[in-house]
């Protein structure tokens, strides 16, 4: 796995990818479209980028509480004359607090790990669900044209999409229990 793909995502190879199966595919031109406009928008826009976010802030906030809170003790046993940028130590003791309690905060409040796993696993579903099709495998393999195919898949697409919805609501409703 290239650090490319692991901060970034590869949705540029996989939307070439996909149109370059798609151009050789027996479809009708409404599901020519679905396949080349919705696919691709769904698994970039709402997926990957949010699960790419997610995942950064996740990692940022995480930084910052244990990088801050690590540098409270030390800080506090130096020399009460130190300064550091011409601020006092009590005041940097206060703003590396500060930081700290805001960063933990903002990752018990906002959930970036949960959110980022649940569009990663979405992602990465989508995406095979998708070459599942393309390939006619697996449920799809009793098709003989991709025409035939098509229903079956657009309905499981739209499916794993509402339930994905259904279940970030439910745990939306579950964050406001907690």
């Amino acid at each position: 796995m290239s650090i490319k793909r692991y901060y970034f995502g590869n949705n540029k190879k996989d939307k070439s990818t996909i149109s370059e199966l798609i151009e050789n595919i027996e479809l009708d031109d409404y599901q020519r479209k679905y396949l080349t406009i919705r696919i691709p928008e769904i698994l970039d826009v709402d997926f990957d980028r949010i699960a790419i976010q997610s995942k950064f802030f996740f990692q940022l906030f995480k930084i910052l509480t244990i990088i801050s809170g690590i540098l409270v003790p030390i800080v506090a046993n130096f020399n009460p004359e130190f300064k550091l940028f011409n601020m006092e130590r009590d005041l940097i003791i206060t703003i590396l607090g500060i930081i700290s309690a805001l960063s933990f905060s903002f990752l018990q409040t906002f959930k970036y790990e949960r959110i980022g796993l649940q569009h990663r696993i979405m992602y990465e579903n989508l995406r095979t669900e998708t070459f599942k099709f393309i390939t006619k495998s697996e449920n799809y393999s009793g098709y003989t044209t991709h025409r035939e195919a098509f229903f079956l898949f657009a309905e499981k697409i739209e499916t794993m999409i509402k339930n994905d919805i259904y279940q970030y609501a439910s745990n939306v409703e579950k964050s406001k229990d907690e």
